[in-house]
């Protein structure tokens, strides 16, 4: 018998999945559930990701590399006036 369904529910990633896409390890995940620095869903004794969690997670640590550069130019000039 197959099971019912519903095609509106987002697919689910398992940690394991949800460490491939984001190139680190499983373990890694672990660390970022428990210190609540992504978000989750958990169905019984199970943690699953949406696609959504992962991609809120890469922009709050994504890094304005342009503004680091011009930091570390001005960081550059002080220190060498």
């Amino acid at each position: 018998m197959e099971k019912a369904y519903n095609r509106n529910l987002p697919d689910l990633l398992t940690p394991k999945e949800a460490a491939e896409k984001l190139a680190v390890s499983r373990s890694m995940i672990y660390k970022l559930v428990k210190l609540n620095e992504i978000s989750f869903i958990k169905i019984g004794s199970r943690i699953k990701f949406k696609p959504a969690h992962l991609e809120e997670y890469i922009q709050r640590v994504s890094v304005d590399t342009e503004a680091v550069n011009l930091v570390s130019f001005r960081e550059r000039v002080d220190a060498s006036c």
